[in-house]
């Protein structure tokens, strides 16, 4: 199975989360775990907390559809190239 950081732009991936957390105003909300969505990726990385992070877009996540989601690098399946 490819890593995350490993696969280029512009894929489409499917990653399976152990937790879903939302940071917002000084807090941890936690939305879901072992949750299984897809989005597809894009060469934007950012530091958090000391981990390397890259946005995903397109994504499944229904409560944050319109917004990308930053994922730390972790094993993926890649479903379709765009």
């Amino acid at each position: 199975m490819p890593r995350l950081f490993d696969v280029p732009e512009n894929v489409r991936i499917r990653i399976t989360s152990k937790l879903i957390r939302w940071r917002e105003r000084g807090a941890d909300l936690k939305v879901g775990e072992n949750v299984t969505w897809e989005g597809t990726t894009t060469d934007y990385y950012e530091v958090f907390r000391g981990e390397r992070r890259r946005l995903i877009t397109d994504h499944t996540i229904a409560l944050w559809r319109g917004t990308g989601i930053f994922q730390t690098d972790c094993d993926c399946e890649v479903t379709a190239s765009e």
